[in-house]
């Protein structure tokens, strides 16, 4: 199978980026939706689309199983043979 991930992996960046940010100070409210919630949102939904997408491209460019050892040229299917 020859796909390639390298554009899939960029959208990683924002979480590497906000793992590798420093952590606020102590909590001391309840969580409300702030912007960042709404990031991590987005950041799902865009990532449940490259993966629709992805699987898209996949399944169109396989159609049915391969041809086997058997299925070429008019011939009907082989049977085994026996030693």
């Amino acid at each position: 199978m020859r796909t390639s991930l390298a554009p899939l992996l960029t959208l990683l960046t924002p979480v590497v980026a906000l793992a590798q940010a420093p952590l606020p100070g102590p909590i001391e409210q309840e969580a409300s939706r702030s912007p960042t919630f709404w990031f991590w949102v987005v950041l799902l939904a865009l990532a449940a689309l490259a993966f629709a997408w992805s699987a898209l491209l996949i399944s169109r460019k396989r159609r049915g199983p391969p041809p086997g050892p058997g299925t070429g040229a008019g011939r009907g299917p082989r049977t085994p043979r026996h030693v």
